[in-house]
C-alpha cells in the first residue's frame, strides 16, 4: 500500500509540473487570421499607451519577430511577451490564430509559468486580459 501511495504521489508531482512545461502561461485562441489577431493587438497597445519606453525595449527577449510586447506603467510595473504558437499543419487551426502569453519582466528579471506561483500566474492572466483583450475587437478563448 505504502509503494502505491508514493507512487501516486510521484505521478501527481509530475503531471502537475509537466503543466507549466512548455513554459507559457496562458493560452489565447483568437477566431482571426494570424495578420488580424496581430493587427488587433497592435493597435490597442499602441492606443491605449502599453509600449514599451526605450530603457524597457533592451529587455525584450522574444525569439521571433511576431512577438508582442506589452509594457504596463501602472504598479507592478511589468514588461510581457505574447507569441504566437505555431499550428499551421494542424488543419483544425486553419481559420484561428493561437496567442501565447509567455513571461513578464519585472525590471529585473523574467519569470515564466515554472518560475510562478499559481497566484501569480492567475494575476498576470487577469491583468493582461483586463487591461488588453476586454479591448480587442475580435474574438477569442482560452486553451
Amino acid at each position: 500500500m505504502n509503494y502505491l501511495k508514493k507512487h501516486r504521489i510521484i505521478l501527481l508531482m509530475m503531471l502537475i509540473s509537466s503543466c507549466g512545461g512548455a513554459g507559457h502561461i496562458q493560452f489565447y485562441n483568437f477566431i482571426v487570421s494570424k495578420s488580424d489577431a496581430k493587427s488587433e493587438l497592435n493597435k490597442v497597445i499602441n492606443l491605449n499607451g502599453y509600449s514599451a519606453p526605450l530603457h524597457w525595449n533592451q529587455y525584450e527577449q522574444g525569439k521571433n519577430k511576431e512577438d508582442i510586447f506589452i509594457y504596463f506603467k501602472s504598479g507592478p510595473r511589468e514588461l510581457y511577451v505574447v507569441a504566437f504558437a505555431d499550428y499551421s499543419d494542424n488543419p483544425a487551426y486553419k481559420d484561428r490564430t493561437v496567442r501565447a502569453l509567455i513571461g513578464a519582466f519585472d525590471g529585473k528579471l523574467w519569470h515564466f509559468a515554472s518560475d510562478l506561483s499559481w497566484s501569480e500566474q492567475s494575476r498576470i492572466e487577469e491583468r493582461f486580459e483586463k487591461e488588453i483583450l476586454n479591448k480587442v475587437k475580435v474574438s477569442y478563448t482560452k486553451e
